[in-house]
Order: structure tokens, then C-alpha cells, then sequence
């Protein structure tokens, strides 16, 4: 070959049109069933395990002034659907795996409702028809997942909501559907319904993502994020900030808006740094959550649009794609040095995009936790908004505005959404109120603007966590946390505990649900357990760990364990047996503390003693045991983000002025 015929090659190789890898229709046979891509096999298995889930309903609300053409709307939506395959699509499971349907005559009706005529009241009413319409969960077996409901409010006032799962639909998709919407809807007015057929569908991507995630491309993928992630990356642990917690999944939002001044130094920063505003945005949230969790080592995912072949940037659909970024903040980090390793990962995560999140939750092997996000539990997300691009429909005859965006579920425990326009930069927080309330996310909001200021102002200086803060914040973190600490009674927890049976022996010491204890009686349940316990062979060093539903036995068991000079090793019996497994083999207990009820649950190794809460010893006096203030009181694992949580010592002096803090802390009395 000659080296012309080379270059020709290397240049029909380099386009993406090219037949080699381009994107094709299938060729249809049955019922046309396709593979789901990979991006939709994961909200498939959560969805299937949590049916009753709304976390990924995509639901908005537009408010239309004016005459509005029913009929007209309603030929439109169904052009819509009819144009873009996704939307009538179902999805179900044949020998083992899912298979997406794309149904040929799946037909969308409008729901038409009236709202309440006094205003006041259709304000409220509109408000709880939102909710309603964002908590109710799709069927993924029935097509189309999409619904649309037109409310009438009187003097030529709508509402039109539109809800779709995100299994069928992205961001990216919004401005799509909004356009074909609009030229639907002329067309129906002007008598000639319908849209333009589109040459690709979905199912075809899908296809030939399966097709082409094969072989040396997979691994070259793989290759580099492993190695960029390793093999043990840590959960990152927030703290509980609402003072009083919410159901665990439920969502909030906060929206505020960087001060122009600060925007556009931002922004010049960027410039003279050669990176995009995603390096210094996502630097800044890489610091807020070191300071709010106490860690330098965690993980944040950041979503991908995953559209960057021309092909797919007509079609709705889910194409967005969940990129995993490690930070590792070591001390003496200054901004520049930070920005510079960003702006490096960002590049590096660019020219790796097409692997799947799925795909990498596979090659690390990662226990999948329907309580926890698998590797990262918070996330960053940056927005250019276009002019081009509407957020509303413009219907012919009508005003259009955006009335809402409903949101039940929160997926992640935090997520920082930035969008940069032309009004200036924006953001807004949405957090589970399960960890935040308004009050603490909205000082979580403040403490961003503070850090990227101290940035952005000292771009060199060493990043600290009071040189980030305000110098109120400053102030008040350095008042609450000051402690001038002792005098100290380093006595163990359970020998304080003894002590109050002494003094306090008919104080009530264990309230749960219809039983109370006292003293006296709390401390002579768990002498009976402990001495049980040095029967079988607790004591000091030794780890026992103790698998036992939430009730009184739970804690006059940790007592007991204490009392032998052991150290406990807790087993959440609501935990995968697989998780529960590992978690034994690590610690190396060398007994086990159980109820009869929760035995059988737990897949324990050969030979482990096992002692009953059932079966406690006649004895009851104080064993007497006196460990060492540094020897081991328990061993707590942390929850982990790969599968393989870690376990932490803890010894008897840490242990107990860790409870004398507590007690001053939280201004605990005899009364509490």
C-alpha cells in the first residue's frame, strides 16, 4: 500500500460516519426486541428492585396563556411518540435478561383535568397535582413511559405536564422533544399531522453500543479507569445536618446564584489557566465536601452526555453516561496545583468516555447496595446554557413558561448542579433531607461561594480548612469545637456503667417500646451474658462480634461483651449475607453473640462458637474485668463503596471520653 493510500485510510478510519463503526438500523425480525444499552440496564435493575421508586421520574410542568388547540396538542404528542421509537418502548426480561420492545401502535392519550376556580385554592390544588404526578411511579412494562395531562384553569389558562422515566429520556433530550413538540403542533394546526421519520432509533444505539464495547476497545477502557480509581475507594461519609430528619429518600433544593464579581473572576482564572470552568467549579466542590466530611480521599460522580457521535444528537433517549473522579487531597494542596491534576483528569476522562458505569462496577467487582450508590454518593454536574437550546415550547398562539420541575426522590445523597448562561452562573444543591435540612444547605451553598473566593484570591497559598471559611465561619467552627478537655475518668464505659447501678440502682436506665430496665436490672442482664461469654472464651484482645436485632438484648449484649474485657465486632443482621461474610472473616472474631431468630440468616465459617442471648449464665455479680485504656474495645467497619468495607479499632480510653464528650455535648442530664 502506498503511503497516500495510507493517509486515505487513516482518514476514512478517522471519521465517524465511517461504515466500519457508524451506527446503523437493525435489522427487525419477531417483535424487533433489542439488548438495553448499559446506560438503561442499570435503571432497569433498580427500578426492578424498587418498583415503587420515583427517584427517576422526569416530570415538568408549563404554564400556556392563551386559546389552546386540545385536539391539536394531542395529535402532536402523538406524532412526537410515534417519531421517536423510545417513547413507546416497554421493557421486560426473557431467559435471564432485559429486552427493550418498541410497541408500533403504542398510542399516548392526553388527560384532560379542571382545576379549581378560585385562585387561591387552584394554586394549591395545581401544587399537590404536581406531586401526585412526580410520586407516581412508571410501570417499565407498559409503553408509552410517557404521560401528559392538560389541566384547565379558566380564562384561557393551562397547565401541561409531561412525565417520563429517565430510562427513555437525558437532559440533552428536553430541548429535542420541546422542538418536535412545536413543529407537531403546527402541523397539526395547519391540517398536515405528523413528523419527519428518523433514519436511527434508540434500539439502534443501544445495539451498537453492545456491538462495539467488545474486545481491545473494552479493555483499552477499562485498562485506564482501573488503574486511574484502584481498588479501594472510600465511601464518603457526610454528616447528619437536619435537625430533623426527613424519610430517607425524600429531596430538597436549594438555588443560588455566584456573585457576578466572583463569576467572572472565575472565569478570567480559567482563561489564564488554559481549562474550563469545570476544572475551578469542580475544584471548589472537591473542597466543600473534605471540609463538611473531615476526608481527603473519596470519589464524586460526574455525568456525561454521552452524545458525542453526530448520529445521536436527534434522538431522545438515555444516553448519559456517569464518569468517576477520585479526589486525593493532600496536604499543602494549593488551588493552581489542584486546578492543573483537574484539568489533566479531565481531559484524560474525556478521551475515555464510552465506558459505561455499569461496565466498571463489573471489572472492580463492586457488591451492588440498593441503600448506597455504588463508588461515589455525591454528585457534580456543569451546564452551558445556549440560547439556542429552548427550555420551553413555542406552541403557536400560546405563552409558554416553565411553571416546574418536580423532583420526590433524591437520587444521591448531594448534588451540585452548575449552569453557566448568558444571565450570569448559577446553581442549585439537591440533597436527601434525610442528611441536610434548608437552614444547613443553604449554609453548605455559602461555604462554596467562600472557598472558590479564597481560591480564586489566593491561588497559591496552601488550601486549609479555616483559610476557606469566612471569617464568621471561622469563628464560630473554632467556638463550637474548642474543648480544653479533661479532668478525664478513664474508667471503661462498662465500669461507669457499673458504677451508676451502684449509686442509681432503681434509676431507669433502657426504655424500648413497652420494656423499661433499670440500672440494677440492665447491669445484672448483662453480668448473665458476660459471664456466659468467659465460658465460651471472651476476653482481653479478643473480638466477639454480636449479630443481634435492634431491642434491649442489643445493648445489654454490647455491655456484656465489654464487661469480658473483649472487644465487639457489630453485625447489622439486615446486611447481605455476602457483606456479613466478609465482614466476619475480616475482624477474626472468635465468638459469636446471636439471638435465635437471627442464626439461621448468617453463613457462618466453620467452628465459630455461637452464644445465645437466649441462654445467658445463673451468675450474676460483675465479672470485675479492668482492660488497659489502650487495649480494644470494638471494631466498627465503615460502610464502604467497593464491597470490601474496612474495619477500625477502637480502645477502651478513646471509648469512654468519647461518651464523657457526648454527654457535655449534647447537655445530656438524669433527666434525658
Amino acid at each position: 500500500m502506498t503511503t497516500n493510500q495510507d493517509q486515505l485510510l487513516a482518514l476514512l478510519l478517522d471519521d465517524e460516519t465511517d461504515c466500519v463503526d457508524a451506527i446503523l438500523p437493525r435489522a427487525l425480525d419477531g417483535d424487533g426486541a433489542a439488548p438495553l444499552s448499559f446506560q438503561q440496564q442499570r435503571l432497569w435493575f433498580l427500578q426492578r428492585y424498587e418498583s415503587r421508586s420515583t427517584a427517576y421520574n422526569l416530570c415538568r410542568a408549563f404554564r400556556l396563556e392563551g386559546p389552546c388547540d386540545g385536539a391539536a396538542l394531542q395529535a402532536a404528542l402523538r406524532a412526537l411518540v410515534q417519531r421517536h421509537a423510545v417513547l413507546r418502548t416497554r421493557f421486560e426480561e426473557r431467559d435471564g435478561l432485559p429486552l427493550q420492545i418498541v410497541e408500533a401502535h403504542a398510542s399516548l392519550s392526553l388527560g384532560r383535568e379542571t382545576a379549581p376556580a378560585a385562585d387561591a385554592a387552584a394554586a394549591e390544588w395545581l401544587a399537590a397535582r404536581l406531586r401526585r404526578e412526580a410520586d407516581t411511579p412508571f410501570d417499565l412494562s407498559a409503553a408509552p413511559l410517557l404521560r401528559a395531562t392538560l389541566i384547565d384553569c379558566g380564562h384561557e389558562h393551562a397547565v401541561l405536564i409531561l412525565s417520563m422515566h429517565h430510562i427513555v429520556s437525558d437532559a440533552w433530550s428536553n430541548p429535542v422533544l420541546i422542538r418536535d413538540l412545536a413543529q407537531a403542533y403546527r402541523a397539526a394546526q395547519a391540517g398536515t399531522p405528523g413528523l419527519p421519520a428518523l433514519p436511527l432509533q434508540y434500539a439502534d444505539y443501544a445495539a451498537w453500543q453492545r456491538a462495539m464495547l467488545q474486545g481491545a476497545h473494552l479493555d483499552a477502557e477499562l485498562a485506564y479507569w482501573t488503574a486511574y480509581l484502584g481498588q479501594d475507594v472510600p465511601a464518603l461519609n457526610l454528616p447528619v445536618l437536619a435537625d430533623d430528619p426527613a424519610p430517607a429518600q425524600a429531596s430538597g433544593c436549594h438555588a443560588f446564584a455566584l456573585p457576578p464579581a466572583l463569576a467572572g473572576a472565575a472565569l478570567a482564572f480559567c482563561r489564564a489557566q488554559q481549562c474550563t470552568p469545570f476544572v475551578i467549579l469542580m475544584a471548589a466542590w472537591q473542597l466543600v465536601l473534605a471540609g463538611l466530611s473531615g476526608q481527603r480521599d473519596f470519589a464524586i460522580g460526574v455525568p456525561n452526555a454521552g452524545r458525542n457521535r453526530h448520529e445521536v444528537h436527534e434522538l431522545i433517549g438515555f444516553f448519559v453516561n456517569t464518569q468517576v473522579y477520585r479526589a486525593r487531597l493532600a496536604p499543602g494542596l494549593t488551588a493552581r496545583t489542584l486546578c492543573r491534576r483537574l484539568r489533566g483528569e479531565a481531559l484524560a476522562a474525556l478521551n475515555h468516555a464510552e465506558l459505561p458505569f455499569e461496565l466498571l462496577l463489573d471489572a472492580m467487582r463492586i457488591e451492588r447496595d440498593l441503600s448506597r450508590n455504588p463508588l461515589f454518593q455525591v454528585l457534580f454536574n456543569l451546564r452551558h446554557e445556549g440560547a439556542a437550546a429552548s427550555a420551553v415550547p413555542v406552541l403557536d398562539g400560546l405563552s409558554v413558561s416553565l411553571l416546574s420541575e418536580a423532583q420526590v426522590e433524591a437520587k444521591f445523597d448531594l448534588s451540585l448542579d452548575v449552569a453557566i448562561g448568558a444571565e450570569g452562573v448559577t446553581a442549585s444543591l439537591e440533597y436527601r433531607t434525610a442528611l441536610f435540612d434548608g437552614a444547613g444547605i443553604a449554609a453548605l451553598a455559602s461555604y462554596f461561594v467562600n472557598v472558590l473566593a479564597a481560591m480564586l484570591e489566593r491561588p497559591d497559598a496552601v488550601l486549609d480548612g479555616r483559610g476557606l471559611l469566612s471569617a464568621a465561619q471561622a469563628d464560630a467552627v473554632l467556638r463550637q469545637g474548642r474543648h480544653e478537655g479533661g479532668p478525664w475518668n478513664d474508667l471503661p464505659v462498662h465500669a461507669q456503667f457499673e458504677l451508676q447501678a451502684v449509686l442509681h440502682p432503681d434509676a431507669l436506665a433502657l426504655l424500648y417500646q413497652d420494656e423499661a430496665l433499670t440500672y440494677r436490672a440492665l447491669n445484672l442482664r448483662a453480668n448473665r451474658l458476660a459471664h456466659a461469654l468467659l465460658a465460651q472464651g471472651a476476653g482481653p484482645e479478643v473480638r466477639v462480634g454480636i449479630a443481634v436485632e435492634r431491642s434491649v438484648d442489643m445493648l445489654a449484649g454490647l455491655l456484656a461483651i465489654l464487661k469480658t474485657g473483649a472487644a465487639y465486632v457489630p453485625l447489622d443482621p439486615g446486611y447481605p449475607a455476602e457483606r456479613l461474610a466478609y465482614m466476619i472473616a475480616d475482624s477474626g472474631m472468635a465468638l459469636l453473640l446471636t439471638q435465635a431468630s437471627v442464626l439461621p440468616r448468617l453463613a457462618l465459617p466453620a467452628g465459630l462458637p455461637v452464644q445465645l442471648v437466649e441462654q445467658p449464665s445463673a451468675l450474676e455479680h460483675d465479672p470485675g474485668h479492668a482492660p488497659l485504656p489502650q487495649q480494644l474495645a470494638y471494631v466498627i467497619y465503615t460502610s464502604g463503596s467497593t464491597g470490601k468495607p474496612k474495619g477500625v479499632g477502637i480502645a477502651h480510653q478513646a471509648l469512654s471520653r468519647h461518651a464523657q464528650v457526648s454527654v457535655g455535648f449534647f447537655g445530656l442530664t438524669a433527666q434525658d
